[in-house]
């Protein structure tokens, strides 16, 4: 932001060519402190007599407006994040995540490692998708912010705080031991939320999201809205996940499909998700988070020979790009799945004419040169 020369140093007009100007000063500690005036001529009477009293060493409590807080620009800027938006829900679970760690920050005073610290904090608990869409989240709202004069730098920007590295190659797949001596580690609430997720390949959000009138028993059939595409998404209930619908639907009256408190609301998703990883992680797993659930799913879909276009579908991929990252799975499992073939087709050949007993004579062999 341009800063006005001569007499009309200190004052600035905001928003841009509203009329409406402030005035920006530091006292005596070097702090800075910014104050609505209102005409550019009442700006600048205000902003004479504020370096006077400085320079005098006047006390100025009166002015002691509240320095913008993280918090105060994150409420700000929130409700446009939220409008008509599928993942509403997200931001405004993201936007509170962020203001229980650096919303009592002062806006000037935030510094990059305030920011990196809390990166690192969840970088040890989530998935670094989940870690990077929070990191968005408080990037863009501190762009609105420089752009809405409210402040004049990024925290976040220039890579001042890099985003984690993704590699959905890299996830690990859940063995069956390990979801063995995870489920009997957890209450039977969380096993119900994790075996269900590993059934059915639903995202966290999805899933602590689904409410019990998206539920279709008689079809098998979790139909979850799409505000976006104006219809809804079908995930289909394989036996497992029908028997845990079915318990969850016996369960106290509730609006979700996993509920707590007595089904007053679903179940909170960070705590959810802490407590796979730290059961996890005492069991040696450290690598193992809760969206390995979901790529288990499609991991072990691809791992059956199951095909491509119908993993895509039932992961509910819209592009099967994202699927074929699978794909380096089905190489190790050609020989079981050309086996299957023999099982689905055995050697139909008449009797007699199999290997070892088949009459060279019966049959003509090719000949490679003409007569």
């Amino acid at each position: 932001m341009a800063r006005p020369e001569g007499k009309d140093r200190g004052l600035f007009e905001r928003p841009k060519d509203s009329g409406v100007w402030w005035i920006r000063w530091a006292d005596r500690f070097g702090k800075e402190h910014r104050e609505k005036a209102g005409t550019k001529s009442a700006a600048r009477s205000l902003y004479q007599a504020r370096k006077a009293a400085v320079l005098q060493g006047q006390k100025l409590p009166e002015l002691g407006r509240r320095p913008l807080l993280v918090s105060d620009i994150i409420d700000r800027y929130l409700p446009e994040f939220v409008t008509n938006k599928k993942n509403a829900d997200d931001d405004v679970r993201i936007a509170k995540l962020w203001k229980s760690e650096i919303g009592s920050i002062a806006v000037e005073s935030l510094q990059p490692g305030d920011v990196e610290k809390v990166k690192s904090k969840w970088s040890a608990e989530f998935a670094p998708a989940t870690v990077n869409r929070r990191l968005a989240f408080l990037k863009t709202v501190f762009n609105r912010a420089v752009r809405d004069e409210l402040t004049e730098r990024n925290p976040l920007g220039s890579q001042r705080v890099k985003m984690m590295r993704e590699n959905p190659e890299e996830k690990p797949i859940i063995t069956p031991e390990q979801e063995l001596a995870i489920l009997e580690k957890l209450s039977i609430d969380d096993q119900r939320a994790v075996l269900f997720s590993l059934h059915t390949g639903l995202r966290i959000s999805e899933q602590l999201g689904a409410k019990r009138s998206h539920l279709n028993l008689k079809r098998g059939l979790l139909m979850l809205p799409d505000p976006k595409a104006g219809k809804r998404q079908e995930v289909y209930l394989n036996p497992v996940a029908l028997a845990i619908a079915t318990e969850l639907l016996q369960g106290p009256k509730s609006e979700w499909l996993f509920s707590q408190n007595e089904g007053k609301e679903p179940i909170e998703r960070d705590r959810l998700s802490r407590t796979f990883s730290a059961v996890a992680a005492e069991l040696g797993y450290t690598n193992l988070v809760y969206h390995c659930l979901r790529h288990t799913f499609i991991s072990r879909l691809v791992m059956l020979g199951v095909p491509i276009v119908t993993v895509q579908k039932l992961a509910r991929h819209k592009d099967i790009t994202m699927t074929l990252r699978y794909a380096h799975l089905y190489p190790e499992h050609t020989a079981e799945a050309v086996a299957n073939l023999a099982k689905e087709y055995p050697d139909s050949r008449p009797t007699g004419t199999k290997t070892g007993t088949r009459k060279t004579t019966s049959l003509k062999e090719p000949s490679l040169i003409a007569s």
